[in-house]
């Protein structure tokens, strides 16, 4: 369930003064500290907003402005580390310090986000849209009765805004730190190493030190405690890192997209469970397409028990390729599920 996006749009935008600094020497910039120099205008900025908007009813305003100055100032350390050496003294400070800037500006968004809908939520009673559900006789489907849920209980909408947050923090943060793993081929196909050596089995000596699976079903290396070729195992590591980040980002489409594009299909279509089930042709004459999953407790149940099973954990984490693949499987099934898996890497 998503809540109203335009919630969390950043309502900064980039000046043209900051524009015309980043366009200046970066090397004197950078001698004369501008993070400190920022940091320091920053809070004097902060006490101007604050007296220029005293009255109760400017509070968006003074959220807008505080949220234009930290904007202002990210973007203008953001050109400055574009532009600088990495080898210069001062670039680690500058750069913590954009890192904490950031976060001070993705703090005001969500203080904005969640201030307007305790707002909101004081303008009506909980009580006044209680949903009655089974008294007029029609069906209501699992996707009816969140929605009416988001509707009336401010906690749990308020619960979400915070998860479209952190997802909005985490596509931000995706595009620059992430590259593409999609192949090269027009068509790919999975594990592609590990069956061309099944091909080529009989055929050519290929004096492997331990046997590879003999099957390519998605269950094969699980089923027959045997691994796959390394250069899938890598590749498998990489998607399944990818895919997690996609789902930390609110991106599931974009997820799913990546799995058939490296020819796991199978894996996009166990990301679509988590949909919730809505047959709107009880209630109407008109035929309309079911959508979401009618199963999703059966579903939501087998990702909790995969996300914690140690067999697995054990079977597959026969080497830090392997656990990688074994951790970002289980946080995503973890993640889907509504639970919360934690990866401890060394």
């Amino acid at each position: 369930m998503k809540i109203d996006d335009s919630l969390l749009e950043p309502t900064a935008k980039m000046s043209g003064s900051f524009q015309d600094m980043v366009s200046s020497n970066v090397t004197m910039l950078l001698d004369a500290d501008p993070a400190i120099a920022e940091s320091n205008d920053l809070y004097r900025d902060f006490h101007q907003a604050i007296r220029d908007r005293p009255a109760e009813h400017e509070i968006f305003g003074l959220l807008d402005a505080c949220i234009q100055i930290v904007s202002e100032r990210v973007q203008f350390l953001q050109s400055i580390v574009q532009k600088a050496a990495r080898g210069q003294p001062k670039f680690q400070r500058i750069l913590s310090s954009l890192n904490h800037l950031v976060l001070e500006q993705n703090t005001w968004e969500l203080i904005r986000t969640l201030y307007f809908d305790r707002l909101q939520s004081n303008l009506a009673s909980d009580s006044d849209t209680e949903m009655d559900v089974g008294l007029s006789g029609n069906f209501v489907s699992d996707k009816e009765i969140v929605d009416d849920l988001f509707k009336r209980e401010a906690s749990t909408r308020q619960n979400q805004l915070v998860i479209d947050w952190l997802e909005l923090c985490a596509a931000q943060q995706f595009a620059s730190k992430y590259e593409q793993v999609e192949f090269f081929s027009d068509n790919a196909v999975a594990w592609e190493n590990t069956l061309m050596q099944l091909h080529q089995k009989g055929k050519v000596s290929l004096n492997h030190e331990r046997p590879l699976v003999t099957e390519m079903d998605p269950d094969a290396p699980i089923r027959q405690n045997k691994p796959l070729a390394d250069l899938d195992k890598e590749d498998e590591a990489r998607l399944l890192n990818h895919v997690f980040t996609h789902l930390r980002a609110g991106q599931l489409i974009e997820a799913e997209d990546l799995c058939v594009k490296c020819g796991q299909a199978w894996r996009a279509a166990t990301l679509e469970g988590w949909r919730l089930y809505h047959d709107p042709n009880y209630n109407q004459s008109d035929r309309d397409e079911v959508e979401g999953n009618v199963c999703r407790d059966v579903w939501k149940d087998v990702c909790w028990k995969m996300s914690q099973d140690v067999i697995l954990s054990v079977a597959l984490a026969e080497s830090r390729t392997r656990f990688l693949i074994t951790t970002f499987g289980f946080c995503r099934y973890a993640l889907l599920g509504d639970g919360v898996c934690v990866g401890i890497f060394r």
